[in-house]
C-alpha cells in the first residue's frame, strides 16, 4: 500500500508466503479479496482492510483479529465483488466462472458454497473479465483462433460519415 498522507512510504498489506495479487476492495472498502498461491495453487482469500491500523502499525491487516477467509475451495483467481458486497465472482482453474455468496457479520465474514455459473474462454490477461454492478452480466476478454488471415483496411472512412442516405 502507498499511503497518500504522512511519509508516503509503501507498506506491505498482505504477507503471503507465495505472494498475493489482483487485490479487489469490497464496495464498502472494509475488505480485500485477492489471489494467492500459499496453498500450492491459486486461491481466493478475503482479509479485512482497516486503514487506520495499517497506517499506524505499518503492517497489513492480515494480523488483525478479523483473520482471513478462503473463498475458493478448489482453486481460483481474478476475484470481483458484486456492488452490494454480497457475492464474490472468480474463475476456477478450468475457467469456470464461480459465484460465492458472502455475508459480513460485524468483524467476521461468512462464505457460502461457491456455485458454478458458466465456462468462459478467457484470454490470459491480468483482468480477463468484469461484472456489472447487479452481478447478472459479464464482459470477458476472450481468445479466438481464426485461420482467416485477411485484413480489411478502410481508407478515408471519415468521408463516409458525411454521406446521408
Amino acid at each position: 500500500m502507498l499511503p497518500l498522507a504522512g511519509e508516503g512510504k509503501p507498506r506491505l498489506f498482505v504477507k503471503a508466503p507465495a505472494g498475493a495479487s489482483d487485490g479487489q476492495f469490497s464496495p464498502d472498502d472494509r475488505w480485500v479479496a485477492y489471489t494467492s498461491r500459499e496453498s500450492g495453487r491459486e486461491e481466493i482469500y478475503v482479509v479485512p482492510f482497516e486503514a487506520a491500523n495499517v497506517l499506524k502499525s505499518g503492517t497489513g491487516s492480515v494480523t488483525s483479529p478479523g483473520g482471513k477467509w478462503q473463498i475458493s475451495p478448489g482453486g481460483g483467481g481474478s476475484p470481483r465483488w458484486r456492488r452490494d458486497g454480497k457475492e464474490i465472482f472468480y474463475l476456477d482453474p478450468g475457467n469456470q466462472m464461480m459465484a460465492a455468496e458472502v455475508e459480513v457479520r460485524g468483524n467476521s465474514f461468512e462464505v457460502r458454497k461457491a456455485q458454478p455459473l458458466f465456462r468462459a474462454a478467457v484470454a490470459a490477461f491480468f483482468s480477463p473479465y468484469d461484472v456489472t454492478p447487479d452481478g447478472k452480466r459479464f464482459v470477458i476478454n476472450t481468445t479466438t483462433y481464426s485461420t482467416n488471415k485477411s485484413l480489411t483496411l478502410v481508407v478515408n472512412w471519415t468521408a463516409l460519415l458525411d454521406n446521408k442516405p
